[in-house]
């Protein structure tokens, strides 16, 4: 399945990580898909995107940082989220 999402919504606990696919548009927003996955799992993930974005950015230019938010609080035994805008 393919999809397209422009926002993203990440907490965690001890065992997993979750990460919930939004898509943002004019008419509001809506969740795409979640992902849970494990810490290594995670980290894996991360590596392999780091390697690409400076792949990216040697060919491309510079993607601009973007704007981390975080909720105050967590929902059951998850940390409180962060969300990209």
């Amino acid at each position: 399945m393919l999809v397209y999402v422009n926002k993203f919504w990440v907490t965690y606990r001890f065992e997993e990580f979750y990460i919930k696919l939004i898509r943002e548009s004019p008419d509001g927003e809506r969740q795409i898909g979640e992902i849970f996955a494990t810490p290594r799992q995670v980290k894996t993930l991360m590596r392999i995107l780091e390697v690409l974005v400076e792949e990216y950015e040697e060919r491309f230019g510079e993607i601009p940082e973007p704007t981390l938010e975080r909720e105050e609080k967590g929902k059951k035994d998850y940390m409180p989220p962060y969300y990209i805008r």
